[in-house]
């Protein structure tokens, strides 16, 4: 079986157990993910990191720990409001990271940082940009325009990549090409989740500074009157 047909099945069966528990079973998928991250946390983040010392067990903290805890807080807080909202950081950053490998693995030719991961070129960037682009047009065109769609897409691709990039450098720094082998044709659970683990902590932020600024807009609206 081909790489690619690997990592179109894998998806398949993987999209069909996160979708479906997350849709129509919550518990089962907040189990789904605590294993995900038990993965993460004691086989594939030890593989790149010396988790034993004081800067490994800092570092764990801080990733992949404060991106696990935004996946769950999202999950907690905001299933009721919008089942949308904690999906978003999963749907946007895999429509990146798929039409990135497609673009970066059929046209790809000009690397973007060829030492820490050769892999990726600016072609593919693109291909990930247009699909966030797409993903964005569909979900918050009619609410909120183009412009914020376009600034939206820019800001949540450049994320994406730092996210990959950043899982990139650690694999580099190891000398291993992916964090696992869980997933056949993608690695491991972290290979498929570092753009996620970017995106989700940024949109928590942005989602609590916007509640602080309507309260402090309530607040003062109460207070005048």
């Amino acid at each position: 079986m081909s790489n690619l047909a690997k990592r179109l099945l894998t998806s398949l069966l993987a999209g069909a157990i996160f979708f479906g528990t997350y849709l129509y079973v919550p518990i089962i998928f907040v189990f789904f993910v605590l294993g995900v991250f038990a993965e993460i946390l004691f086989i594939e983040w030890p593989r790149l990191v010396n988790v034993r010392s004081l800067r490994g067990i800092l570092g764990t903290l801080a990733y992949p720990g404060i991106p696990m805890a935004s996946i769950l807080y999202l999950h907690f807080m905001y299933y009721d409001v919008h089942k949308l909202i904690p999906l978003y950081p999963f749907i946007v950053s895999w429509a990146y990271d798929a039409f990135a490998y497609l673009f970066g693995s059929s046209i790809g030719r000009h690397k973007i940082t060829p030492r820490t991961s050769p892999n990726k070129t600016w072609e593919g960037l693109f291909g990930g940009f247009g699909a966030v682009l797409a993903l964005n047009s569909m979900l918050f065109y009619r609410s909120s325009g183009m412009v914020t769609v376009l600034i939206t897409s820019v800001i949540v691709t450049l994320v994406a990549f730092a996210g990959d990039f950043f899982e990139s450098r650690f694999k580099r720094n190891a000398r291993i090409k992916d964090s696992g082998s869980i997933l056949p044709g993608h690695g491991g659970f972290l290979d498929r989740l570092d753009s996620v683990f970017f995106v989700a902590p940024a949109l928590v932020v942005f989602l609590l500074f916007t509640e602080a600024v309507l309260w402090l807009f309530m607040h003062s609206i109460y207070v005048v009157a």
